[in-house]
């Protein structure tokens, strides 16, 4: 998922949802964001607070907003949508 098609599909969305990651089935906190070689690095850690969706916005609005949204892990995956649980925006 590019970073303008989830500005698009989210501009609607309360900004106090919390971004978190799926992963094998099990659900992760985003805790903060990295860029690395033309990609956006959303960084999971099960023990931090996720960050909430206007903190993310604040943080990637200085950016290109076609680089590619990707989770931090030993295989940095492609992230390609979202889905929404109760205050929960969850990337896979």
């Amino acid at each position: 998922m590019r970073l303008n098609e989830f500005y698009v599909s989210s501009e609607d969305l309360s900004n106090s949802y919390k971004i978190y990651v799926e992963i094998n089935k099990d659900i992760f906190p985003i805790f903060d964001i990295e860029f690395s070689d033309q990609k956006i690095l959303l960084v999971p850690n099960k023990y931090k607070h996720p960050l909430k969706l206007s903190q993310f916005n604040t943080r990637t609005s200085q950016l290109d907003d076609h680089l590619s949204l990707f989770c931090k892990t030993n295989e940095i995956p492609k992230l390609f949508g979202y889905r929404l649980k109760n205050d929960q925006l969850i990337f896979g």
